[in-house]
This record gives structure tokens, C-alpha cells and sequence, in this order.
């Protein structure tokens, strides 16, 4: 068996399981391609005469010197004989043939009829979809859908059903959106679901096509598909690339049953949610909300949101487990998804969507636009922009010795070495895998490439500069000294800001008096807070503002953030050992 051979068979064997998975047990093919007559054969080889006739497909065996009637009579009897794709590739051929001029492209090379592209891709839907197990395989030209659409609909199997319409059916009459019209007359919900066949969608842009049509042609996207015909043309055809945009079909009228039998029961989870939060005594919510937020130095609604997803959850989690309807479709549509490898690898790299890395990186990342707009404290994993190289850095330091508190202090604040924090340098791109480096999964945002963290490349910066990132709404390390608290700080971090705008106002005033002795340069800013020893970046003074070149860009969320610390003391911590002499 040749590879073209192999091919079709392990597309045919996978096509049973899909079909079986998807509840199809009959297919029906509707295509302008199974409209070739013979009356249209025998009246072009009656203008090529004998010798050419023998030479077209199937019509070997004809005898160039009979006479013309019978001729004819060998064409009909061998038309009998012949399936729906034979005869279109022989009505194809003899219209090449028989034109007496032919089209020149514009490489010179001569164009072959229209006809051929969709016979071919005929032939490669019968070669995998014909004589299936269990899978009834039914051709038909438009003016036949239109005799027997009534009764097809209308049959026990109409919800096993899968429709396929060419979009073109200008070869029968009709026009260039004939099939995506017989579609909309279709009543979806009473079959399985339709394919729209097309040459006019390439491969890689059905995905985006499909919502497009589905959009203006009032369709919905959960019981059609478009498919493009270049994939069954080509050599040899991507059978489970087409079987795959099937499944796909499938699985997205599936996932609607699932989500829409979830946004129920999360609806009503809500509901309980929100009956528990009312249940909840005055001295409760004090004590969960606001006493336990002021304690840590968190945004009060970021611990109610915390509270209301713990109810939510419980009650989500309960309705999820006892809802046999959604049970039900959770189990339909996991045997959708669990297709043969092939077919679920074969759309790999097409357009689709990015939303699911966009969500992926949600849960890996706060943006530093959200961080810095809602005045959010800093922590473990903020990665910070400094320098004029513009650089990135991950702030690594335990969460607990981060936190302000209610004096706008932090533990061992008085302790000179404890007011210094540890910032590694992120590597964007690959590296080799070493010891010293912590990975950052999903970084890059429209690829999702990983990015890494160099253990090996620390330097300690102040945290009296990174404060100032959480007292800006650009993230900028910058203060006014003569500016007022802003009012969404939390409370501990309203009394840090005080705190801050004091020791700044101090060192802008020893700055001032060291100017005033004709000092410049470096050692003016030795008066203001230093920024690094092992990172070039310098105090800019502009008036009564200081700033800094660091600005927070990101946040690398826990638990993440807190494995990377692990690693990080790991390596600070890794053993050391004499060197090796004795010989292997």
C-alpha cells in the first residue's frame, strides 16, 4: 500500500470514530459536481470524433472507427457504470479537450477547467466518507437536494445527520452563495449540523470566515462550518485537517449546552453568594472585610471579592456536581473531544483565537497598568522597568517583610540591611537551562514565550524608590513633596506616604544646602535616597519632585511568584563542594 493509500485508510478509520462520537450516521453531500449529464459528454465527443473519444477516461476501450451512433451507444452504456465523480471527471476532461481554444495564463501555461478543482475535491470527500461503517454516504446535485430535502429533514435520522453544501452552484444554475442559502433554509436545530464546502476561504482562515459568515448571514456558528476546498485538492488531500474542522463543528454547538447550562447555575450561585454575605452580622464583616484588610495593608474590596468567590465557589461547586443536565452535557461533549490524536493535532496553527492565551496570562499576571491605576502595594513578583536601558527586574523578597503596617512601617524597618530589597534581571527569550535561572511562563504577550529570571544577576535597590511605584497611577517612581496623600491609598499605606514625602522633603532640602556650597553631580545626590550600588540609575530633582527612572510594568501573581522566591533561596542556598581530581 503507497502512503496516498495509507493515508486515506487512517483518515477512513479515524472518520468511523469521529462519526460514532458525533452521533452521524448519515452524510449528505450536495454538490454541482453530481450534475454532469451524458447528453453534455455526447455532444462534445461528437465534435472530437473517434480517435480522441478513446483517448478520454474510461473510454479506452471504444473502437475510434465505429460510426457515430454507435459510439453513442458504447458512451451510454459505459455512462451507467460509471459513479457521480467518474462521470464529472470524464464530462471535465472532454470539455478540456474539446475546447478549441485554450485559455493561456500568465505564465503561459494552459488553465484547466474550473471543473476539475471541484471533481477533485469531490473524489477525496467520496475516497474518505464513501462505504463507512455505520455511515450512510448519500451524493446529490442541487436539483436532487431540492426533490428530497422534505423527506430528508423529516426522517428519524435528520438529528444524525451532516449536511454539505458546495457554496458555489453556478455548474447547476444557481449562484456563487447558492449553499450558504440552502443552509439558512435548513431548520438546524433539526439536524446535526452543515458544512459549507468553498474554494473561496483559504486554508488557516476558516476559523475566522466561519464567524464572519455566521454573523451575516444570521446563522448560528454551533451547527455550521466552513471548510476550504484547497485542502481536498491537495496531494495527497488532508483528510483529518477536514475531519478536524468537523469535530470542531461538533464540539462548539457541544460547549454551548455546557456553558450554557454553567451560566445557570453560576447565576444562581451568585444569588447564594449573595444571601450568605447578607447573613453576615455587622461585627463579622468588620472583623473579615476591613479589620483583617487594615492589619495586612489590602485594598478592602479586593478581601470582599475574596469572601464573595469562596461563597460563590461552595455554591457553584454543588450545583456543577448535581445538575444532571449539565453532567449530561460535560459527558457529550467529552466524547467529542476525545478524538484520534490526527484529527485533533490537524488545525494546529490555524487563526482561531487568542483569548486562551490571553486568559492563561490573566492567571500568571497582573498588568502593571491595573497595579499602578488602583494604587496597588507592592509585592512579591512586581517586575519593575529601571534604567535608561529600560531593562526588567522581579522584586524577590518574603511577602510578610513586604507588608506595610498600620504605622506605615514594616517589620525590621530599623534594621539598615532589611530597608533594601533584591531585584533579579529577567532574560526575554530562550536560554540554556541552568541552575540560575526561574522561568516565567506565558510572558510574552501575543506569542506566550517564556521569559526568565537570572538568579545570578541580583542587585539590591531601596524600597523607599520601589514605594513610590505604589503611590503613582503610572507606576513611576516619583514623588511631589508638596502633594497631597491621594485618597484610594489604604490606610497603612496613607501613613507610608507620609512617612515617604517626609524623608524626601528632608533630603531635598540637604540637597538644596549642598548646591548652595557649589557641589554638582553625583555627589549632590548623595543627599537624596541612593537608588542602587550595582544599578546605573541617578535621582532626577526637578523642583520640589524627585524622580527616578523605574516604573512597576507587571506582576507575576502567586503562587508563582512565591515558587520562584523558593528557587531563588534554593540557589542562594546550593551546596559547594572541593573539585573532583580522581580519574573515572
Amino acid at each position: 500500500m503507497n502512503n496516498f493509500a495509507a493515508l486515506r485508510e487512517s483518515a477512513r478509520r479515524d472518520a468511523v470514530g469521529l462519526f460514532k462520537n458525533l452521533g452521524v450516521s448519515r452524510i449528505v453531500m450536495v454538490d454541482d459536481v453530481y450534475a454532469a449529464r451524458v447528453s453534455d459528454v455526447l455532444g462534445i465527443c461528437d465534435e472530437l470524433g473517434g480517435l480522441a473519444t478513446a483517448g478520454l477516461p474510461h473510454l479506452n476501450a471504444l473502437d475510434p472507427s465505429d460510426p457515430d451512433e454507435e459510439r453513442s451507444d458504447f458512451i451510454r452504456d459505459i455512462w451507467k457504470t460509471l459513479g457521480n465523480v467518474q462521470r464529472r471527471r470524464l464530462l471535465a476532461e472532454a470539455r478540456r479537450v474539446g475546447s478549441p481554444v485554450a485559455e493561456a495564463s500568465i505564465d503561459g501555461e494552459v488553465s484547466a477547467d474550473p471543473a476539475t478543482g471541484d471533481t477533485k475535491a469531490a473524489s477525496s470527500l467520496e475516497g474518505v466518507l464513501e462505504n463507512l461503517e455505520g455511515i450512510e454516504f448519500v451524493p446529490l446535485s442541487l436539483s436532487e437536494w431540492k426533490e428530497r430535502r422534505v423527506a430528508y429533514l423529516a426522517s428519524a435520522a435528520a438529528p444524525e445527520t451532516l449536511l454539505l453544501f458546495d457554496r458555489d452552484f453556478s455548474g447547476e444554475g444557481g449562484g456563487e452563495n447558492e449553499g450558504l442559502r440552502q443552509i439558512q433554509e435548513v431548520p438546524l436545530d433539526e439536524v446535526g449540523f452543515c458544512g459549507l464546502v468553498t474554494h473561496t476561504v483559504s486554508l488557516g482562515q476558516e476559523y475566522t470566515e466561519w464567524q464572519k459568515l455566521a454573523a451575516d448571514h444570521s446563522l448560528n456558528p454551533d451547527k455550521f462550518v466552513v471548510i476550504a476546498k484547497e485542502q481536498l485538492r491537495e496531494e495527497p488531500p488532508s483528510y483529518h485537517r477536514f475531519l478536524g474542522m468537523l469535530r470542531l463543528t461538533a464540539l462548539s454547538g457541544r460547549y454551548a449546552k455546557v456553558k450554557n447550562k454553567a451560566w445557570s447555575i453560576f447565576e444562581s450561585s451568585v444569588d447564594k453568594a449573595k444571601a450568605a454575605m447578607e447573613g453576615l452580622s455587622v461585627l463579622d464583616f468588620d472583623r473579615m472585610v476591613f479589620s483583617s484588610s487594615r492589619e495586612q495593608s489590602v485594598w478592602e474590596p479586593d478581601t470582599l471579592l475574596r469572601v464573595f468567590g469562596i461563597l460563590m465557589r461552595r455554591a457553584a461547586t454543588a450545583g456543577l456536581h448535581q445538575d444532571d443536565g449539565f453532567l449530561k452535557a460535560v459527558v457529550g461533549a467529552r466524547r467529542v473531544s476525545d478524538a484520534p490524536e490526527a484529527i485533533i493535532h490537524a488545525l494546529e496553527g490555524d487563526d482561531g483565537s487568542n483569548e486562551a492565551l490571553a486568559i492563561q496570562r490573566f492567571e500568571y499576571y497582573d498588568s502593571g497598568e491595573e497595579l499602578n491605576r488602583f494604587f496597588v502595594p507592592i509585592d512579591l513578583g512586581d517586575i519593575f522597568r529601571i534604567g535608561s536601558t529600560n531593562k526588567l527586574y522581579m522584586l524577590l523578597a518574603q511577602p510578610c517583610d513586604l507588608v506595610v503596617r498600620k504605622d506605615g512601617t514594616r517589620n525590621y524597618e530599623n534594621n539598615r540591611l532589611r530597608r533594601m530589597a533584591a531585584v533579579a534581571e529577567l532574560v526575554i527569550g530562550a536560554v540554556t537551562k541552568k541552575e540560575n535561572w526561574g522561568q516565567l511562563p506565558f510572558f510574552e504577550e501575543t506569542t506566550g514565550k517564556p521569559s526568565f529570571v537570572n538568579f545570578g544577576k541580583v542587585h539590591q535597590v531601596p524600597m523607599t524608590v520601589l514605594d513610590l511605584c505604589a503611590v503613582n497611577g503610572d507606576g513611576s517612581a516619583s514623588i511631589d513633596v508638596d502633594a497631597a496623600v491621594p485618597d484610594v491609598l489604604v490606610e497603612p499605606w496613607r501613613v507610608r506616604y507620609t512617612k515617604l514625602r517626609k524623608l524626601y522633603c528632608e533630603a531635598l532640602h540637604a540637597h538644596a544646602k549642598l548646591k548652595d556650597k557649589g557641589l554638582e553631580g553625583g555627589t549632590v545626590s548623595l543627599a537624596l535616597p541612593g537608588a542602587s550600588n550595582t544599578l546605573e540609575f541617578s535621582p532626577i530633582v526637578n523642583g520640589r519632585t524627585v524622580r527616578y527612572a523605574v516604573e512597576r510594568a507587571i506582576r507575576l501573581r502567586q503562587p508563582r511568584s512565591g515558587a520562584l522566591l523558593t528557587e531563588f533561596t534554593q540557589y542562594q542556598a546550593r551546596a559547594a563542594f572541593e573539585h573532583d581530581f580522581g580519574a573515572p
